[in-house]
């Protein structure tokens, strides 16, 4: 677990986090960037960003900076039922946001190397129903993905994320939900709030709890407030028509530029499917510039895309992992 006291304790000095949607609550302005947890906290935008202010944005990048995790804490690998496979593979989460889409020809690659960065880090996000998605590790144990992710998979103990699996083996553990955070603006098709973080509990490896993060490591994130076209990047993940085909769980992954952007979202050709849906968009140094997250026809045309880590999302990921 890293050491956020200073952070967390200038956070706590200005505004304590559990009393927030207790006190003042009339008083406080709504911005569709409020943090919501599943368990029914509210962190207003308009006072975390005053905080965030306040705290210096190098020293903040270095608490959050990507890690390698700890191979040492490597234990069997272990692979997941076959009837969790099968029950997984028909089912999407994408009604509200349109089926991603494979374009053109499938350039999509299996990810065979789970035991390097970033593929490590990107875990098979399962719900009891079946239904999955993608996630990142992007703390010790917390991951990035989408908001419509949780709401189609059930209460936060009902997820089970797998870093870095293949073949339907995992090798960095397996993490119970424990809690949820996405934006008061996700009203389940507004695709500039459809972000989640979830919150795991620790994995139990003999005699040893292990953290998510601490185990298989992290990724780090980067604010793109500014235009994005143009810039490459790639989508992996768990999409479900592989897991129907082969019937097997594993990563897939394509390249491909940013084809078009806005304030709030990237458009690109990069191949995805069900089940792609929390994908980080990862620029060339594996730093999350967005997640996707559906298809979009604009102007007649086919993309696949997602929100960008505009500023607003950026501030909201650092209070989230501030936040204990």
């Amino acid at each position: 677990m890293k050491i956020k006291v200073s952070f967390l304790m200038l956070l706590l000095f200005a505004f304590p986090l559990s009393v927030l949607a207790a006190e003042g609550e009339d008083e406080r302005k709504e911005s569709p960037y409020d943090i919501i947890s599943s368990s029914g906290e509210v962190i207003y935008a308009e006072d975390y960003l005053d905080v965030l202010n306040e705290i210096n944005p190098e020293k903040l990048k270095e608490e959050f900076a990507p890690t390698e995790g700890n191979p040492e804490l490597m234990h069997d690998p272990k692979s997941i039922d076959a009837s969790i496979i099968k029950k997984s593979s028909g089912k999407s989460l994408e009604p509200s946001v349109g089926t991603k889409v494979v374009i053109g020809e499938d350039g999509r690659k299996k990810v065979t190397d789970v035991l390097k960065t970033p593929n490590k880090q990107i875990g098979f996000m399962l719900g009891s129903s079946g239904s999955s998605c993608t996630g990142t590790l992007i703390d010790s144990d917390k991951y990035l993905t989408n908001a419509h992710c949780i709401d189609g998979l059930g209460s936060p103990s009902q997820t089970t994320f797998y870093p870095g699996m293949l073949d339907s083996t995992y090798y960095w553990g397996a993490y119970v939900g424990e809690e949820y955070f996405k934006p008061r603006g996700w009203n389940g098709d507004d695709s500039r709030y459809d972000f989640a973080i979830v919150k795991v509990k620790p994995f139990k490896s003999g005699n040893d709890y292990i953290e998510a993060g601490d185990f298989a490591g992290t990724l780090g994130f980067k604010e793109t407030s500014t235009g994005t076209t143009g810039t490459r990047i790639k989508i992996q993940g768990y999409p479900g028509d592989m897991i129907n085909k082969t019937g097997k769980v594993s990563q897939y992954q394509m390249s491909g530029g940013i084809l078009r952007d806005n304030s709030h979202q990237n458009f690109y050709k990069i191949d995805t499917y069900g089940g792609n849906s929390g994908s980080a968009q990862l620029n060339s140094v594996n730093q999350i510039v967005g997640v996707h997250n559906g298809s979009y026809n604009i102007n007649g045309e086919t993309f696949n895309g997602g929100p960008k880590m505009s500023k607003e999302f950026h501030s909201f990921v650092f209070t989230v992992l501030l936040e204990e």
